[in-house]
């Protein structure tokens, strides 16, 4: 990879230059200090970043359903307690979700018809979060720290239910009740949206207190951030005839359906076959997600280093990182289903499972802004929606294959297709996936190339 290569190479002498030691970091008013790559503004926006998936987790889980992770399959007592109907599967990111009152609104005004076009509405507005997320960390993370900062972003993911869960259940054991707990969470996303509006800024050319060292050491690796070089359309046509963004849309389907099932119908499995209620515990609930937290950053920084020191490509780094993050996965749902029924054993499996998976972080999720920071939010924006519609086949295929919710034998069939999700959508993955700089990520630069190709006498020489 020749971009690769002259990348680096501009890193290196960055540093050489610019970061001697004992010299000030490039701002007139800075102390006489080396710089360091986890510079100050990038890092301080990678953890602003971790309240937006954080609130957004919890906004979502407690309007779906204000206790637990369960939310899907119900039994369908009219005909049978035993056959399962499955009901409007919850939102990730846009779709509409299950409803349940929001507040006193379906009293007041119109009963469950306002019910709805709020929840829609919310679900609209956090659609943008992920993709928001993505144009954000495009413009801010030079290949060498682009998973640690990811990881700090999309952590909240899992911080969220170890804080909300009992901080849910002390709001709704309060005089507040219920409705406190949706006040709390609504109030919360607005003031975090307050400090994320007026603390961070779009890139590095408009912050203004940014030191002239880190936005260098920034651009030097993504290209400029002013204006300037402002794609003014996006290229649809080349992203969707490139093989990598079929590839992460493809492991992107692996990964919310193998997580819709997770959260939705392994605390059902537990409850109605094992007879262990998990939710009833919060540290039990918290604990596989207090995991996810710890190992998101080892896997981060592990596939930082892998790259930095050029063990693996970019591309060999985020397929090694998808597999950790399906692989184990898959194995772990199989387990989970032939597990003795002992709180201690399926813990332990749920703890493991959930610590590999959120290897995906630093794999699938991140490899947009590898192949295009500019139009990293679009890709993403694309891979989420098709994830979430197809993701949400899960809890629906689910819910046809459990005719009896308290038969081992169909609880197995619902593991083994998530399962064979996980396992089969990696290997397109690893098939298709590619890390490369895609030509068509900074338009100007792909014109002058041609330019370049056109009016230069040394190549006409060799056409002819």
């Amino acid at each position: 990879m020749a971009g690769s290569e002259q990348s680096w190479a501009a890193v290196a002498s960055f540093e050489r230059e610019v970061w001697p030691r004992g010299k000030p970091c490039g701002n007139a008013n800075a102390p006489a200090k080396r710089c360091r790559p986890a510079g100050p503004q990038r890092g301080a926006a990678g953890v602003r970043g971790t309240s937006r998936p954080c609130n957004r987790f919890e906004m979502a889980s407690r309007g779906s359903k204000p206790v637990g992770v369960q939310w899907v399959v119900r039994p369908y007592k009219a005909r049978s307690p035993t056959r399962n109907r499955p009901c409007c599967p919850r939102s990730t990111d846009g779709e509409v979700r299950k409803c349940i009152p929001h507040d006193k609104i379906h009293k007041l005004h119109g009963g469950w018809i306002w019910v709805l076009v709020f929840r829609i509405t919310q679900g609209l507005s956090q659609a943008c979060i992920v993709p928001g997320m993505h144009t954000f960390l495009g413009k801010w993370t030079p290949l060498r720290e682009r998973s640690r900062l990811s990881a700090w972003a999309y952590g909240g993911q899992a911080l969220g239910p170890v804080l909300g869960l009992p901080l849910t259940g002390f709001i709704a054991s309060s005089p507040l009740g219920w409705p406190g707990v949706f006040r709390f969470y609504g109030v919360l996303a607005a003031l975090v949206g307050t400090l994320i509006w007026y603390m961070t800024a779009d890139t590095p050319a408009k912050h203004p207190r940014i030191t002239l060292a880190e936005k260098l050491y920034i651009e030097s690796d993504i290209g400029p951030t002013d204006d300037s070089r402002k794609p003014k359309t996006v290229p649809w046509r080349r992203i969707l005839t490139h093989r990598g963004m079929w590839a992460i849309v493809i492991g992107h389907i692996g990964q919310t359906w193998g997580q819709l099932t997770l959260y939705s119908e392994v605390p059902a499995f537990m409850d109605k076959v094992m007879g262990v209620n998990i939710k009833a515990n919060g540290l039990l609930s918290a604990l596989p997600f207090l995991v996810m937290w710890f190992t998101n950053f080892f896997f981060s920084w592990a596939a930082d280093k892998l790259i930095v020191k050029k063990i693996f490509s970019v591309t060999q780094t985020r397929k090694l990182a998808n597999s950790l993050g399906s692989i184990p996965a898959a194995v772990g749902l199989v387990v989970l289903a032939f597990v003795p029924k002992e709180l201690v054993i399926v813990e332990c499996v749920l703890v493991i499972l959930c610590g590999f998976k959120v290897a995906s972080h630093v794999g699938v999720y991140v490899n947009h802004i590898d192949i295009s920071p500019n139009f990293s939010g679009t890709m993403m924006s694309l891979s989420n929606f098709m994830s979430n519609l197809c993701g949400s086949l899960a809890p629906i295929v689910a819910g046809f294959i459990l005719t009896d919710v308290t038969s081992e034998y169909l609880w197995r069939q619902v593991f083994f297709v998530a399962a064979g999700m996980y396992f089969f959508t990696n290997l397109l993955y690893i098939i298709l996936g590619t890390g490369e700089r895609a030509d068509w990520n900074d338009p100007k630069q792909e014109q002058d190339a041609e330019n370049v190709k056109e009016y230069s006498p040394m190549l006409k020489m060799e056409k002819t």
